[in-house]
């Protein structure tokens, strides 16, 4: 029995010194490992004097790296020692492993390690789900939290943030199909990301970006973009050069108004623009055919846009909590119109348009 244990502890720590395995319980969706320590004692963390005065014990269940596509917590006892110095600040402190455990740490030092490379390599929402494929379920504020708390390099990295390497990174990803840049701290958008010919699907909401470079025409090829939960006050007229866009999405930001060339996104069939500060539209949205849905609401409009009134094909149109008064004589007139919300405005009772909405179908929420 004594050398199974010394087989499983080289086998499962073999990095880490002064601890034992003291059983394993295998099941078919979880892992469980009951460890302990055997240093006789340990040193203080604020004076560095050397303690074996045990004060006390508890358990502490650090998730440590996965194993065959099982989840792997550890059951490890910990002691509570109290510090012999009577001039330290410290009167009792917990022992920590070597490259196994920190204080108040909820992994093992190796897995912090293991979702650490994969922020780097993946960034927050999709560093997330790699995490979860692999069997380690963490939200996905939690990998990029873990990379701010790497060190500082010596020298810059490799990478996006040196000119002179973007370039040949960038390269290496001419057949990306979807970037998710999310939930970061990015303050702009580097010209060399559109040189990314093939990317469908481009995700950079939740930054702290002003402005958007012009060359992000250049994605002719994109199909969904979100931009929301930034800080921008307009989008680049090149937006309208990405001809195949279906999706845009640019709420909770500062826009006060959109690109003229927007209604060349003929292919456009969901606008997202909740949480800014418009006042109207511009005129070329009656051009957006494919138009299915538009988010307007958290806004400034004061009337319903006469942009939208050529929109055949408009299903959801949200006006909530913007400045509306009246609503127009050709709501009813669009053919397609299945939901409407004017909720949180102070609009004048008009009981024959909405009538002639609902005999249409349409709801209509007030």
């Amino acid at each position: 029995m004594d050398d199974l244990k010394v087989w499983l502890q080289n086998m499962l720590f073999p990095s880490v010194a002064d601890v034992v395995v003291l059983s394993l319980d295998v099941n078919i969706a979880i892992v469980r490992v009951d460890v302990r320590c055997t240093t006789a004692g340990a040193s203080c963390p604020l004076c560095g004097t050397w303690s074996d005065r045990v004060h006390g014990s508890y358990l502490r269940f650090p998730a440590d790296v996965p194993s065959g596509g099982r989840s792997v917590v550890l059951r490890l006892r910990v002691r509570r020692f109290t510090c012999p110095n009577a001039s330290c600040g410290r009167q009792t402190f917990v022992e920590q492993i070597s490259g196994l455990t920190r204080r108040h740490g909820q992994r093992t030092e190796r897995l912090r390690s293991t979702l650490s490379d994969i922020g780097l390599a993946l960034a927050g929402r999709a560093g997330a789900r790699m995490a979860r494929v692999l069997g380690v379920g963490v939200c996905r504020s939690t990998v990029p939290r873990l990379v701010d708390a790497l060190p500082e390099p010596s020298r810059p990295p490799r990478g996006w943030s040196v000119s002179t390497s973007t370039r040949p990174q960038i390269a290496r990803l001419r057949h990306l199909h979807t970037l998710d840049l999310g939930h970061n701290e990015l303050a702009s958008v580097p010209d060399e990301l559109t040189e990314l010919p093939l990317t469908k699907y481009l995700y950079l909401h939740d930054n702290q970006l002003k402005e958007l470079p012009r060359s992000l025409g250049r994605l002719t090829a994109l199909r969904h973009l979100n931009l929301g939960g930034n800080h921008l006050t307009s989008l680049p007229d090149t937006i309208g050069k990405m001809i195949g866009l279906v999706e845009l999405r640019a709420g909770h930001n500062r826009l006060i108004a959109l690109p003229e060339s927007i209604g060349r996104l003929h292919q456009l069939r969901e606008l997202w623009l909740r949480g800014n500060a418009l006042t109207c539209l511009p005129e070329s949205v009656s051009d957006l055919a494919e138009l299915r849905h538009i988010d307007l609401r958290e806004n400034a409009l004061p009337d319903v846009p006469e942009a939208l009134a050529g929109l055949s094909r408009l299903r959801h149109l949200d006006l909530r909590s913007n400045r509306l008064h009246t609503l127009p004589s050709w709501l009813p007139e669009l053919p397609s119109l299945e939901k409407l919300d004017l909720r949180w405005n102070n609009i004048e009772p008009a009981p024959r348009l909405l009538d002639l909405l609902a005999q249409r179908g349409c709801i209509v929420w007030m």
